[in-house]
């Protein structure tokens, strides 16, 4: 389904492309569900008494989630997405007690439509170049209302959320320089082989004209010329 034209449409961060570049170095998008991400969401969702808590991730079309407690669905478009309204506020809470009173949501499809969204908060993943790669969100089928202990209990999981993140970036990034090492060694490997073998033919032949002429110049050589040989013969 297609934005539809009062509905209001987060415009794009100036450094999009950039951000989306930054996710990627991540390898989070279209990954399975792991424990400590879906912890924090349970936590979430408790915390604030919801019946949806999602980890997503934003990349130039999609909006993947991570974890997705209290719903099946585990991606949406970027443009219906409300977490889009995320991307250009790093520093605070997205919220809104009734989705259906908010200029941002009201005319959003998840809002209108069976999904029947009527609350939503979302707290930014904000890494340390200051892009917003997603976010940890609560969401309700019904208006509701945090208090500030729970606003800032969701914005200090999205920091633990990031802590996640960017030990998954060491590791992504040790595993790739590892690969790339492996397949410089495989050519250097290639590369030896391969000079050893037109290496060894010329030695052969060498080897092989010093045996001849030893055996046909024996008496003619002298110490010196015998010495070169015996050389040539221990070079092979």
């Amino acid at each position: 389904m297609l934005l539809t034209q009062n509905m209001s449409k987060e415009s794009l961060p100036i450094n999009d492309e950039k951000r989306v570049k930054a996710l990627e170095a991540y390898g989070i998008t279209d990954t399975k569900p792991e424990r400590d991400y879906k912890d924090l969401a349970k936590l979430a969702k408790s915390i604030c008494n919801t019946k949806i808590a999602l980890i997503t991730f934003i990349d130039k079309d999609t909006q993947w989630f991570k974890v997705h407690e209290g719903t099946d669905v585990n991606k949406n478009t970027r443009e219906l997405a409300l977490c889009t309204h995320a991307l250009n506020h790093p520093d605070e809470l997205t919220y809104a007690s009734d989705t259906l009173k908010d200029d941002r949501f009201k005319d959003n499809p998840i809002v209108t439509g069976p999904a029947n969204i009527r609350f939503y908060a979302g707290a930014p993943l904000v890494n340390s170049e200051c892009y917003v790669l997603g976010t940890i969100c609560v969401m309700d089928h019904s208006p509701k209302v945090l208090n500030k202990k729970q606003k800032n209990a969701l914005m200090l999981l999205a920091r633990q959320v990031m802590n996640l993140l960017e030990v998954r970036r060491s590791n992504f990034t040790l595993k790739k320089h590892e690969k790339q090492l492996e397949e410089k060694n495989k050519e250097l490997e290639n590369f030896a082989a391969a000079v050893s073998h037109d290496i060894k033919g010329p030695l052969n032949n060498i080897y092989s004209i010093t045996q001849l002429l030893r055996l046909e110049n024996e008496q003619q050589l002298n110490e010196t010329g015998k010495e070169y040989l015996d050389y040539l013969s221990r070079s092979d």
